[in-house]
């Protein structure tokens, strides 16, 4: 990092936290809560130093979000394709519940019916919970990796998502001409202190009203996900605890008015027809490596990045056990939906197992290689 100018200003900015960050550069009291919010939405802390340098990266991913045209079950249909078409085989309803160990080595895995595949090596996209103590076991585990494991710590918040159909996109009051064409659109917010106190009820448990989220309208950009002439579908989602005080089943329906009173109040006659919220428990039930709602398989902490994600043993998607790697959100570089843990752990497996690889790392790396450690330059 010390290399470059670029690489220097990083350096320092990773000694700040985002709330430093932000308030440092910008002096617009609703610029500096909004991009606090969008640097912290994934779940930076904003008061806690030492990964500054992500705060321009989210703030640039956030200026740049991107959806699936069709839905975003596209994507994984489409890599799904390029699985069979090469050869692979896709296993629905087959879940795992043991990876095979002998000796040091893992074997291959043991689905829920009885079923098993051998196989020398095996990748898990899991979080660590669920890849070394519910499928790996203890009995296969260095010490120092159990108490990685044990130790690893989960967001401080979820999400809850309130997806509806309306008779009509949204239009926002206020004399902005672009803000209805916005992909992303936060409400609720007045000023960085106001953003801290929700946050603060949030990580507390509690949700009690004065909601700060942010919404999209989907098909005003993907028409194809309405079949309704003049009906629209889209969201809003804030932030919100897995233990909310009073608990989901009693407060589903109430913190989803609040939601939608918030929404309304930002686009005055918005006209929902149906709407369904899905809460952290849900996100649980439905994912069950997302524990606690985690939306990146573990928090983002100065202990959790880096060479240290999932833990110092595992970071380069190479395990304690031969033969099993990771990959996934929990692992380097993190979520988001970057591809980065699949990527490095193609390269390590490709690598042990002696396999040519048919891809090629790209340009911009290749780049920084020859300029900055004198290896050859790229063809």
């Amino acid at each position: 990092m010390e290399r470059t100018e670029l690489g220097r200003e990083l350096l320092e900015l990773s000694e700040q936290s985002p709330l430093e960050i932000v308030t440092g550069l910008f002096e617009h009291e609703k610029v500096r809560a909004l991009l606090l919010y969008v640097a912290c939405m994934w779940g930076l802390d904003p008061e806690e130093t030492g990964l500054g340098f992500m705060v321009p990266l989210l703030v640039d991913r956030t200026m740049n979000k991107a959806i699936c045209y069709g839905g975003s079950h596209r994507l994984a249909a489409a890599l799904g394709r390029e699985v069979l078409r090469h050869g692979g085989t896709i296993l629905d309803t087959a879940e795992v519940v043991r990876v095979h160990v002998r000796d040091g080595v893992a074997t291959g895995v043991e689905m829920e019916d009885g079923r098993t595949v051998e196989a020398g090596i095996v990748l898990s996209s899991l979080d660590p919970h669920s890849t070394f103590l519910d499928l790996v076991g203890r009995e296969h585990l260095t010490p120092s990796l159990t108490a990685a494991v044990d130790g690893w710590e989960w967001e401080k918040w979820s999400f809850f998502t309130t997806h509806v159909v309306t008779d009509g996109p949204p239009r926002y009051a206020g004399d902005d001409p672009w803000v209805d064409d916005a992909f992303m659109t936060v409400l609720g917010l007045d000023g960085v202190d106001g953003l801290l106190d929700w946050w603060d009820g949030v990580v507390g448990g509690r949700i009690d009203g004065g909601v700060v989220g942010h919404a999209t309208c989907e098909t005003r950009y993907d028409p194809t996900l309405s079949k309704v002439p003049g009906h629209h579908v889209g969201f809003l989602q804030i932030h919100a605890p897995f233990d909310l005080e009073g608990g989901w089943d009693a407060r589903r329906a109430d913190v989803e008015a609040l939601v939608l009173d918030r929404w309304r109040g930002a686009a005055p006659g918005l006209g929902v027809l149906t709407a369904h919220s899905e809460t952290p428990v849900d996100i649980a039930a439905r994912l069950p490596n997302m524990r606690r709602g985690s939306i990146k398989h573990g928090a983002y902490n100065p202990l959790q990045m880096g060479s240290m994600r999932p833990n110092d043993e595992c970071s380069s998607s190479r395990t304690p056990i031969e033969g099993l790697y990771v990959c996934g959100a929990s692992t380097y570089p993190g979520g988001l939906i970057i591809g980065g843990p699949g990527y490095i752990a193609a390269n390590a497996v490709a690598e042990d197992a002696g396999v040519e690889k048919w891809w090629r790392e790209p340009d911009y790396i290749a780049r920084y290689r020859h300029t900055y450690f004198a290896e050859p330059s790229p063809v």
